[in-house]
């Protein structure tokens, strides 16, 4: 994920780091792409979690859209669970891995 992340902020800056306003409006307007939202992808603090605020940052960056569908499999893979952070079952008892992590039981 990180080098999806940084590749994000390559675009905005390629894309001329264009004010968060300003990519608002070429997301398609409010609720699409968020100032917040915006803001938050650019300083590496959030990746778009949904399809639609993802593409709304290619739409604010003007990606053309001859290269989404590139863009969308790398994020759908940045975003798929890895093997070892999937839920495991013990004893008939389904155990998140998150829990696991934060068990006293757990040590890496």
């Amino acid at each position: 994920m990180p080098e999806l992340i940084e590749a994000l902020v390559d675009l905005y800056r390629r894309a001329g780091s264009p004010s968060l306003r300003l990519m608002e409006a070429r997301a398609g307007g409010y609720g699409v792409l968020p100032r917040s939202a915006a803001h938050r992808i650019v300083t590496r603090q959030l990746v778009p979690r949904s399809r639609s605020q993802f593409l709304g940052f290619l739409m604010a960056c003007e990606v053309p859209e001859a290269d989404w569908d590139v863009w969308t499999t790398a994020w759908s893979r940045a975003l798929r669970p890895r093997p070892e952070d999937r839920d495991i079952v013990v004893d008939g008892r389904v155990i998140e891995a998150k829990d696991m992590y934060s068990s006293p039981w757990f040590e890496a």
